[in-house]
C-alpha cells in the first residue's frame, strides 16, 4: 500500500510540474506593454512583446520571427525571418 502511494504521488508530482511549464506566462502586463511568453512543450513555444507602435514575436529559443515598428510619420519596418521591409 505505501509503495503505490509513494508511486502515486511521484506521478501527481511530475504531471504537476509539466503542466507549470506549460501555457501562457506574461513578464509585464501594462496599458503600454504586454510581454510573454506561450510555452506548448519543449520544442513549440512563442515569446512576443507588443508595445504602441512595436511588435516582436519569437521562438523561446530567442530567435526573431516577426519584427514590426513604427520608424516616424507615414514610415514603418516589418521584418519576417531573415526579410525585412521598410516602407
Amino acid at each position: 500500500m505505501a509503495r503505490v502511494t509513494v508511486m502515486t504521488f511521484v506521478l501527481v508530482s511530475l504531471v504537476c510540474s509539466l503542466a507549470a511549464d506549460k501555457g501562457l506566462r506574461l513578464k509585464s502586463y501594462s496599458e503600454d506593454e504586454i510581454k510573454g511568453c506561450y510555452k506548448h512543450n519543449q520544442t513549440l513555444g512563442v515569446c512576443f512583446d507588443v508595445k504602441k507602435g512595436s511588435m516582436k514575436i519569437a521562438k523561446t529559443t530567442g530567435e526573431e520571427i516577426a519584427h514590426y515598428q513604427e520608424l516616424g510619420p507615414d514610415m514603418f519596418l516589418y521584418q519576417v525571418l531573415d526579410q525585412a521591409f521598410i516602407g
